[in-house]
């Protein structure tokens, strides 16, 4: 009987080749040959990331796959059975009271651009492997910028993808998966409110709303903040971030640093 290494790994779809897929991973970018990914017929591809017309992953979707190493050094690459097939899919212990006024709250809040005070972040934002502290730090950067910004408010949704205009709640399940068996909605909440407190203030992690969303069958979180008092939040103590349109960004220069805060 044939024996294997089987190592979950997600990734991102850089470039769709002829004949291979060129995947971002936490451990740099690796060629994979289409038939790897394609022509599984235990995991037929997910509809979601698939070009109904080429019938290919589309470039820029993120995916969930395993890599097997085999006794004699090969190595094949697969969509992850576990997680597109729902097997033993790894439920969150978090208590989730999802109402309908949250739901149509988010599906209206789908419909408006994104801006000074409404962000969309696909679930792709916490791809990059480890325990998460990384991508729940650029979420406090975003928070914080949210906090400086013209409006001192942010509404943020995690697990909201957008293409061509157009959003899809795609959730944040999968990349949960890949982030440990151990890894779900109360520890990503927890490492949250720790990192926000550590890199800002308490009375800054008082600004903050943390709320789960399921719907069709996606889990959701939705950030708010509310920086009632206007005062300046720095990240670190030292950098300073604003939220300008939708984008995010941080004022090095020192007049300009200076000049912000003097005007607020």
């Amino acid at each position: 009987m044939t024996t294997f290494n089987i190592i979950s790994i997600p990734g991102t779809i850089l470039k769709v080749a002829p004949e291979s897929y060129y995947v971002k991973t936490g451990n740099g970018v690796i060629e994979i040959p289409k038939g790897q990914l394609d022509n599984n017929p235990r995991v037929p591809l997910p509809y979601e990331v698939t070009d109904p017309i080429t019938n290919r992953i589309i470039e820029g979707c993120k995916v969930s796959m395993v890599k097997l190493e085999f006794p004699n050094g090969s190595i094949r690459y697969a969509l992850n059975e576990k997680v597109y097939n729902n097997i033993e899919p790894q439920a969150s212990t978090a208590t989730i009271a999802t109402t309908d006024s949250d739901i149509k709250e988010m599906l209206d809040d789908m419909n408006k651009p994104e801006g000074v005070g409404l962000e969309f972040l696909s679930g792709s934002f916490l791809e990059g492997g480890g325990d998460g502290t990384v991508q729940l730090k650029e979420l406090v950067r975003h928070c914080v910028g949210g906090a400086n910004s013209q409006l001192h408010k942010l509404r943020i949704y995690l697990g909201i993808s957008i293409r061509n205009g157009i959003c899809t709640a795609t959730g944040i399940d999968n990349e949960l998966y890949c982030m440990g068996g151990d890894f779900d909605i109360e520890k990503l909440q927890l490492g949250f409110f720790n990192l926000t407190e550590q890199l800002t203030s308490q009375s800054f992690l008082m600004c903050i709303g943390f709320n789960v969303i399921q719907h069709a069958g996606k889990t959701i979180i939705r950030i708010d903040v509310d920086n009632r008092s206007k005062a300046i939040v720095l990240y670190g103590n030292r950098e300073l971030y604003v939220r300008i349109g939708s984008c995010l960004h941080r004022i090095d220069d020192d007049k300009a640093f200076v000049d912000f805060i003097k005007k607020s």
